[in-house]
């Protein structure tokens, strides 16, 4: 652990770019300028975020991987349709490799000095935008749940009804959620990174971002119709 009194092993000077690596606080030794608390502390932040950048992007691809492989499970389940559950799980492939790679485009436009800092952050913040239809896996789990229960004990379906018309509005409400939980945490990190993105660029990621969340709530609409059909069809309530 780098110790508290000298700066952090990958920092350098603001100045003249000199390694301050294992130097203590204080004015840089090659030309004399002294970097700030807040400085440090930005630094210190971009730099721990480049260095955990390529084990964190291995870590969200075997995520997505995993996350993918169960909702394929669950698609045929629901589905019970093979043909079914392959357009469900193309459908999620594309949308997130396709907003993945659009984000990435958009962030070509910034610093290189930033590029790669911006970019390993909206690897990371892809959860949110994506929140919508991965919400309605637990979602149709319990929906399921509810269903069997009606099944087994000779009910005709209200308790599932009555979980659907509540579910709903509170699946909106979490979308919304997930705008401005992505939104605000996208705005502090830049901030804390010391990174401003220039005004198109900010145009163009926002409409990247809208476009991800407007896609993700049709799909996570489409596999909530599915879930509610296949529940009641494998058990035997419709």
């Amino acid at each position: 652990m780098p110790r508290a009194d000298v700066h952090h092993p990958a920092m350098r000077c603001l100045a003249c770019g000199y390694e301050l690596a294992g130097v203590a606080h204080g004015p840089c030794p090659e030309c004399g300028r002294t970097m700030g608390p807040g400085e440090v502390r930005r630094w210190e932040a971009r730099a721990a975020l480049l260095r955990a950048r390529r084990s964190t992007a291995a870590r969200h691809a075997a995520a997505w991987l995993g996350v993918l492989a169960a909702y394929a499970a669950g698609a045929g389940l629901f589905a019970q349709d093979a043909a079914g559950a392959g357009v469900a799980v193309v459908a999620m492939a594309t949308l997130l490799v396709g907003s993945l790679l659009a984000g990435w485009l958009v962030l070509l436009r910034v610093q290189d000095v930033d590029r790669p800092l911006v970019r390993a952050l909206w690897l990371r913040m892809l959860w949110w935008l994506h929140g919508p239809w991965l919400l309605v896996g637990p979602s149709a789990l319990f929906i399921l749940a509810v269903a069997f229960v009606e099944s087994t004990t000779g009910s005709t379906g209200e308790g599932t009804a009555t979980v659907v018309l509540v579910g709903f509005p509170m699946w909106l409400i979490a979308c919304l959620l997930c705008v401005a939980s992505w939104t605000g945490v996208w705005s502090d990190t830049l901030e804390r990174l010391g990174i401003r993105l220039a005004g198109w660029t900010s145009v163009l990621l926002g409409v990247v971002v809208v476009t991800a969340l407007l896609a993700a709530c049709v799909l996570g609409t489409a596999g909530g119709v599915l879930a509610v059909a296949g529940a009641m069809s494998v058990t035997g309530l419709d």
